[in-house]
């Protein structure tokens, strides 16, 4: 039977593609003690591994999330990272390391709350924008399998301009908060990295002036992120 404090946390956390999502509008209108009892119980029915959390350590969760401000971050164990937004708590998972999913051609993919994956097939422009968060491929991509991928310690590619590089070390560079880097997508094809979203792309698959097709990766950003990593990359 479904306990009282079971159905107050239906209605305060739902589940999305990276986590849980808390409404923090709701959250404030509980007293300490019960706020106290909600965290318990989370950890009791929604990550059931980390269930012998202590109590101070859940009084510390509670303390932050009443007086974090937006864009504050706090990891209460080792897979579980809390993120203070304005109306919202992101509650993230660092399960994206390794999650692969197979991207098909025309679709869009919402890999996290605050990065949204799409693909067209606009002709290929004349001009276009030089902005890595929208990249031009040959239309070879249509005929291999496509992956969007969480990307994982040592991986490599092989970027315009630069000798192969960590992934790791080009989003440090470009400047994607901590908090987010390790839920980060890379697409790939087989064992090659083609685009990093955002940050870099790869020497294959190039378009030219000359290319009669092509397809078309676009990344969009909560804004806030997007503002971090222009400023930083200068795109």
């Amino acid at each position: 039977m479904k306990t009282y404090l079971q159905g107050e946390l239906e209605s305060l956390i739902t589940e999305n593609s990276s986590g849980y999502q808390m409404n923090r509008l709701q959250w404030k209108s509980y007293d300490s003690d019960k706020q106290y009892l909600l965290m318990r119980e989370f950890f009791l029915v929604y990550e059931p591994v980390s269930r012998h959390i202590s109590r101070e350590s859940i009084r510390r969760l509670v303390h932050f999330l009443n007086s974090a401000e937006k864009g504050n971050s706090h990891i209460i164990v080792e897979n579980l990272t809390w993120i203070v937004d304005k109306d919202s708590i992101q509650i993230t998972s660092n399960s994206e390391k390794g999650k692969k999913q197979i991207w098909v051609p025309g679709t869009s993919v919402q890999w996290t709350p605050w990065i949204k994956l799409e693909w067209d097939n606009p002709p290929t422009p004349e001009q276009w924008d030089t902005s890595s968060f929208e990249e031009f491929f040959t239309d070879d991509l249509i005929h291999i399998k496509v992956y969007i991928q969480g990307w994982c310690p040592g991986d490599r590619m092989d970027p315009m301009g630069k000798s192969k590089h960590l992934v790791s070390d080009l989003l440090k560079d470009a400047g994607v908060p901590a908090v987010i880097r390790p839920h980060y997508p890379v697409v790939r094809t087989g064992d090659d990295i083609i685009w990093i979203p955002g940050i870099r792309r790869s020497k294959k698959y190039t378009v030219s002036q000359n290319t009669k097709n092509s397809v078309r990766l676009t990344c969009t950003l909560q804004r806030e992120y997007y503002d971090i990593i222009r400023k930083k990359t200068g795109h």
